[in-house]
């Protein structure tokens, strides 16, 4: 006998038993009332929903639409629809499987190809790789990844890859990596934090410790960046007809009002505005800031890296740091507020500044 004959017998038997009880119950009411008030009914009927699992849907030959389509059905149950078992398998492999390009799996536009239980990624020319996530080594440049390096990346001739580090970080032995030379290297927060400002937040203690503080005859007026243990960057609006001896740098301030004790306040011995500075247009807004003593650095007091011109100026667009390693690219000239929604900041391109900044800082 066939899963099928079976199951029209099953469906027969249902039917008769589901008809004797019909007619036991309407001999069992007689008498009795069977009819509701019309809003009542009319409540029935709205409120019912028509399922695909009725209550005779178990009288009904096994179709494919209602057992597996309209609702989820098991291995027994499409056993019933085919009954040819190469038919059986064929249709249970691709209606129990994901599909396993539905994640995404395969990166840089690479075209995914779904089988069962695996995929295969169709690679763009220039990557390879199970997922194409790795570049070609024949077509790997500066632009892809940063070539592989922590900090810079150059191109030398031949299309050689060579890769370079910041001021107190050396080039570890696979050439690519960058390791601290000091205990307190340029950029590096100690410790894990996220150092970015968005709409002029709160910076938290030890985020930002490359911030400094400027002061005029007591008043906070701007900030600066420290470049190095003698060195402070900020803008030159902020010391524009002013004298050095009245100004002074506090770093490792985190809430200016509160002493906690990591704070390092210096007088400013001298101080250099940019010789193209324009009060009216606010070209060459800079100005560096020489401390009469060295600062002692730490975890809330470090330098930011000043990045070599090609890296600042077009290279690098993403914002914050290659790798844990932070460098400034811009300075604060004018804005409405701090880092305000729905306003435009106007930043000094640093990038611009590098050959004054460095022959300023070492010339002195």
């Amino acid at each position: 006998m066939t899963a099928m004959e079976s199951k029209a017998q099953r469906a027969t038997l249902r039917y008769l038993l589901l008809f004797l009880c019909w007619i036991s119950v309407s001999l069992g009411t007689h008498g009795a009332t069977v009819f509701l008030r019309r809003p009542e009914a009319s409540g029935v009927l709205t409120h019912r929903t028509r399922r695909a699992n009725s209550l005779f849907e178990e009288l009904k030959l096994p179709d494919l639409e209602r057992e597996c389509l309209e609702e989820k059905c098991s291995y027994e149950e499409a056993q019933e629809i085919f009954t040819v078992p190469e038919n059986l398998n064929d249709f249970w492999k691709s209606y129990a499987e994901e599909d396993a390009c539905k994640c995404s799996p395969c990166q840089n536009g690479a075209t995914c190809l779904d089988h069962v239980n695996s995929y295969t990624c169709i690679c763009p020319s220039g990557f390879e790789g199970k997922d194409c996530g790795t570049a070609d080594q024949s077509s790997l440049s500066c632009l892809y990844n940063n070539g592989g390096c922590e900090h810079f990346c150059n191109e030398g001739p031949g299309s050689l890859l060579q890769c370079s580090c910041a001021p107190s970080y050396y080039l570890a032995e696979d050439n690519s990596t960058c390791v601290p030379a000091v205990p307190f290297p340029c950029g590096r927060v100690v410790g894990s934090f996220n150092p970015r400002i968005v709409k002029g937040d709160v910076c938290p203690k030890g985020e930002c410790p490359w911030q400094a503080m400027l002061e005029h005859n007591g008043l906070y007026i701007c900030g600066g960046i420290i470049l190095d243990t003698r060195w402070v960057l900020t803008a030159a609006h902020c010391v524009w007809r002013t004298r050095a001896t009245d100004l002074r740098v506090t770093l490792g301030e985190h809430i200016r009002l509160l002493d906690e004790g990591t704070e390092q306040v210096k007088k400013v011995a001298q101080f250099f505005v940019h010789p193209s500075y324009n009060l009216s247009s606010a070209d060459g807004d800079l100005a560096l800031l020489r401390l009469d003593s060295a600062m002692v650095p730490g975890p809330f007091a470090l330098p930011a890296c000043l990045p070599p011109r090609d890296f600042a100026g077009a290279r690098w667009r993403r914002c914050g740091a290659p790798r844990n390693t932070w460098f400034l690219t811009g300075v604060v000239s004018w804005g409405k507020g701090c880092a305000q929604s729905g306003f435009y900041g106007i930043y000094t391109r640093v990038s611009s500044y590098l050959p004054w900044i460095h022959a300023t800082v070492t010339g002195v």
